[in-house]
């Protein structure tokens, strides 16, 4: 797992059992395909944003203090925290952890929208069932109601077994 899912994970997991559902029909025989289209605009923008501040501040701040004190993510248990904690607050490390959430947040929301919401077409089925496998090869933890929007959505949009 590398450090941005680390960080994240609890970002993606937690919208899951916290947001209010979409309010879409998942038995709606047409979805907008302009709602799942600006969703996943939104999604691929945060998406974005997120991926550019971790190569632009994250990144950049882990590798300065793995360098700095042998290795990323000094926890308090270590004798040296305190003094890890001084040179964390002269590079604004707050600032940027809590901007790197609510970028991760941003992302998570949207995520979690295009989850939800029907599949307008069997190309947006095939990007939903993409996301049930992580990309370290681990099965996705989505909450009963994006699986049982997923199964809606291949019973209205692929043909019956006959």
């Amino acid at each position: 797992m590398d450090r941005r899912t680390f960080l994240t994970r609890g970002a993606l997991i937690a919208p899951l059992a916290m947001a209010p559902a979409i309010p879409f029909e998942a038995s709606a025989s047409v979805v907008d395909r302009r709602v799942w289209d600006s969703t996943m605009r939104k999604w691929q923008t945060a998406k974005a944003k997120g991926h550019t501040f971790d190569m632009e501040y994250v990144d950049p701040l882990y590798e300065a203090e793995k360098a700095a004190f042998g290795r990323g993510h000094i926890y308090p248990d270590d004798p040296r925290y305190d003094e890890v904690c001084a040179w964390r607050d002269k590079r604004n490390y707050e600032a940027i952890h809590n901007r790197c959430e609510e970028l991760a947040d941003a992302e998570a929301d949207a995520h979690v929208a295009l989850l939800r919401m029907p599949a307008p077409d069997t190309a947006a089925l095939r990007w939903k069932l993409d996301q049930t496998i992580e990309e370290d090869g681990e099965i996705a933890l989505w909450c009963e109601e994006i699986a049982l929007a997923i199964q809606a959505d291949y019973r209205r949009l692929l043909p019956a077994e006959g």
